[in-house]
């Protein structure tokens, strides 16, 4: 019975010794590991490395495309290259609630009108005040998507209909009337009276009824070719919805770049920039080989890094290059912002290094399990 005590005692203290060096063993284990794991994941075979290079010039190929979308044309020049739209338009409006297809066709979208100076008539208290400067911010016909809704039915109707803020909104006639500049004059639309918006959809309502959806079409039409025109502008058009919350602050955001040409623009850098990405992360896949990539867990590491990199460089270069231009004097320069990729970018330097670390770890447990089996 003491032998096997003893025999008890031995064994015990043999687990005992070998947990104690394994303990010891380990810091330097774990360092030799992840050194290890920085080799074997580190760009520095010719594969990665071209891979690299290669999705750093996409997206600077993408940033240099995406660019000229950004030099903004005057209206006329818009208006001209926009399919659809007719350049020999002429106001001719003289009737109420009601425009005619040919109406519709031939005249300029009302929600373009001019300003009234005085005050209107049946509202002689409230005057809209639109301009050249602000009606893309107050004339509803102009937010992207109400746009759809009150400009169709301006359109329809020889109407606008502006947004006073907060929620709130008014409709008036618009007239064919006379413009001066310098010695001429020239047919213009203005603001004549007061209109009911109610009563305004009720009229658009009861002509569906008599002719059917094709004026309903015809103006929908107009009112989608005369904002595809706006959009590619220097003002362009507002974010969608903000300018009956407050037109004021449509413009204010207008004015420091903040429009629906640069929220298509930072959809267009985000979504190329991402699509990229994820075409460099499947062919890279690909070309796994593993006879020299060691597992397909590690070469995703690699995969990581090469994103996080490229992105980096292009995003980089992209923003020393406006900070130059700016410096220089160039007041556009922060337009040539890539916003949308420096997003993408942002993403993989919070989210990558999460990665590598999450796979490092699993490297870590996984030659822990192996080398420390008891």
């Amino acid at each position: 019975m003491w032998r096997d005590y003893e025999d008890g005692n031995n064994k015990t203290k043999d687990k005992l010794d070998t947990l104690q060096s394994r303990v010891d063993e380990l810091p330097a284990f774990v360092e030799e590991t992840n050194k290890r794991f920085e080799e074997v994941t580190s760009i520095k075979n010719k594969k990665d490395v071209i891979f690299l290079i290669v999705a750093t010039a996409l997206q600077i190929t993408r940033q240099l495309v995406i660019d000229q979308y950004k030099n903004r044309p005057t209206d006329q020049e818009a208006a001209n290259s926009t399919l659809g739209h007719n350049n020999d338009e002429t106001s001719n409006r003289h009737h109420r609630y009601y425009a005619t297809i040919e109406k519709m066709e031939t005249n300029p979208v009302p929600f373009d009108c001019f300003r009234k100076e005085t005050g209107i008539a049946g509202d002689p208290n409230r005057n809209p005040s639109l301009s050249g400067f602000n009606h893309r911010f107050k004339a509803l016909g102009h937010d992207p998507v109400l746009g759809l809704i009150f400009g169709t039915a301006n359109t329809m109707t020889n109407t606008v209909t502006v947004a006073n803020g907060g929620f709130s909104l008014s409709t008036y006639h618009v007239h064919t009337g006379i413009g001066h500049r310098l010695d001429t004059t020239f047919l213009i639309d203005k603001i004549d009276a007061k209109a009911s918006t109610v009563l305004m959809f009720e009229k658009i309502a009861e002509r569906i009824k008599e002719e059917g959806i094709t004026p309903l079409a015809v103006a929908l039409k107009k009112t989608i070719i005369h904002q595809l025109s706006d959009v590619t502008t220097k003002q362009s058009l507002p974010i969608p919805f903000l300018s009956i919350i407050s037109p004021n602050m449509a413009r204010v955001t207008s004015a420091i770049g903040i429009d629906q040409l640069n929220l298509k623009l930072f959809a267009k850098e985000a979504s190329l920039s991402m699509l990229i990405n994820q075409i460099i992360t499947l062919v890279h896949t690909w070309a796994f080989d593993e006879t020299t990539d060691v597992s397909l867990e590690l070469y995703k590491a690699r995969t990581v890094k090469i994103l996080y990199y490229s992105n980096q460089f292009a995003t980089s270069s992209n923003l020393l290059i406006a900070f130059v231009r700016a410096a220089m004097g160039d007041e556009r320069a922060f337009n040539k912002i890539d916003y949308g990729g420096t997003v993408v970018t942002f993403y993989h330097l919070l989210n990558d290094p999460i990665t590598i670390a999450k796979i490092q770890e699993e490297f870590l447990l996984s030659n822990i399990d192996k080398h420390f089996e008891l």
